[in-house]
């Protein structure tokens, strides 16, 4: 009996330890699951996402959920190396670091209105106006237009970098808002696209 009784406490240790072990295991397997469904949720029908060197973690927060820090751009050559690639359907370059408003910008090409898809393959729509056609055009996604009552036609300013307060300012040139997008309930409808050339020269001398 005194023996029983010594154990009891060694045991009950043993118990919750497994029990928080348990737990712990179920935690991280429903966060994995719902950062999967998250990401399933925010892009669809992309086989890979390419970047500098860095955590495929910290390229997926940034590139999709526009999460954390830039990382450095991949070159130019690499991006016309990757599309002459027979394995490559389709490629979309995109560059990051701006923002407007704490409203990051993406830089792209028009082609990624029509490849980007999310939630299980639906195609990005616009509500009102059309793609960027020109470099000085803006697309914005729908929570973009909504709080900062934008309509086709607005003109924005583009600062270098990813907030407000530690940004500086593109004070030469101002970009004209093409279109804005129906809402997605991603990511996308908080962010900023601009044509990808217009990026390039928006950035000459910084």
């Amino acid at each position: 009996m005194k023996s029983i009784r010594s154990r009891i406490i060694p045991t009950s240790l043993v118990t919750i330890s497994l029990m928080a072990s348990m737990v712990l295991l179920l935690s991280i397997e429903r966060i994995q699951q719902g950062a999967e469904e998250g990401f399933n949720q925010s892009i669809s029908g992309v086989d890979a996402i390419i970047g500098p060197r860095s955590s495929s973690l910290e390229l997926v927060l940034y590139t999709v959920f526009h999460i954390g820090r830039p990382t450095n751009n991949i070159t130019t050559k690499t991006i016309d190396d990757i599309r002459q690639r027979n394995d490559i359907d389709w490629i979309v370059p995109i560059a990051l670091g701006d923002s407007h408003k704490d409203f990051r910008v993406v830089a792209t090409e028009s082609n990624y209105f029509e490849h980007i898809k999310y939630a299980n393959n639906k195609s990005l729509t616009l509500s009102k106006g059309k793609v960027f056609s020109e470099l000085s055009e803006v697309v914005l996604g729908a929570d973009v237009a909504e709080k900062l009552n934008y309509i086709v036609g607005s003109k924005i300013q583009i600062t270098h970098g990813s907030t407000e307060s530690t940004a500086n300012k593109h004070d030469d040139f101002l970009f004209k808002v093409s279109g804005i997008l129906n809402k997605t309930g991603t990511p996308i409808d908080q962010v900023i696209f601009l044509d990808l050339n217009g990026y390039e020269l928006l950035h000459l001398g910084w």
